[in-house]
């Protein structure tokens, strides 16, 4: 993804069909090369029971790669509607993303241009696109639909110099983080992953409401959920 910067800005993205991989399994990938988070059972059950008691039907997935965590969490978790979004890489050959394999169900990635943030309030709001599959925005819209907030979860898998600010301060009634990564302060120059798992750690706005370790690439990486203090009693 995009580094955070001024010149983040807000977008619709576009939506890409891409190969479907098999059905992931809690084993692991059978092909490790590009899966850097590839959780067991016991750190994934918890978050999706937690999930499950917060009322969190949509989860954002923002940095979602080949979306292998996303694919399992569907599968263990049907109920639960996941929105994979990253970086558009092939802004001038898009036909190429029918040759990337992905795990979500879908197949489909929203793809985002450098700098480009999604758009979080038009992209839930504006109609569903059964009229044009490609444009599920449809900025146009005239009925805008309410939203529950308060059901909807951001997830920072393993993200790379994720706008991760700008994510979290555009919708202020979002109340729930998932950050899957690095251990150490994202400022450290041995830091792999941005945002890291500490990162709303010190920030008296959140809380943390569950801190699990997660089955990574990268030793010691941490699986938390934060919680807009705000709203932490419905736990």
């Amino acid at each position: 993804m995009a580094s955070q910067s001024s010149s983040c800005f807000l977008c619709n993205g576009k939506v890409y069909k891409h190969k479907k991989r098999e059905t992931p399994t809690l084993e692991g990938p059978s092909e490790l090369r590009s899966i850097c988070v590839y959780p067991t059972k016991e750190n994934l059950t918890p978050v999706l029971g937690l999930l499950q008691k917060l009322g969190i039907k949509q989860v954002v997935s923002v940095g979602s790669g080949e979306c292998f965590l996303e694919g399992l969490m569907e599968q263990e978790c049907p109920d639960l509607n996941i929105t994979c979004v990253d970086l558009d890489i092939f802004p001038a050959f898009p036909h190429l993303y029918n040759t990337f394999h992905t795990y979500n169900n879908s197949g489909e990635i929203i793809r985002l241009p450098t700098g480009g943030v999604l758009d979080l309030k038009k992209y839930f709001q504006s109609g569903d696109g059964e009229d044009d599959p490609e444009d599920i925005f449809r900025l146009d819209a005239e009925v805008q639909r309410d939203v529950d907030w308060l059901s909807v979860a951001l997830l920072f898998c393993f993200g790379k110099r994720i706008p991760f600010q700008s994510y979290i301060d555009q919708v202020s009634e979002i109340s729930t983080i998932i950050i899957i990564g690095d251990v150490r302060d994202e400022h450290c120059s041995t830091c792999i992953t941005s945002p890291a798992a500490y990162s709303l750690a010190s920030n008296r706005d959140w809380t943390i409401v569950l801190d699990v370790p997660c089955r990574a690439t990268l030793e010691d990486t941490r699986l938390i959920v934060y919680r807009r203090k705000a709203v932490s009693n419905v736990q």
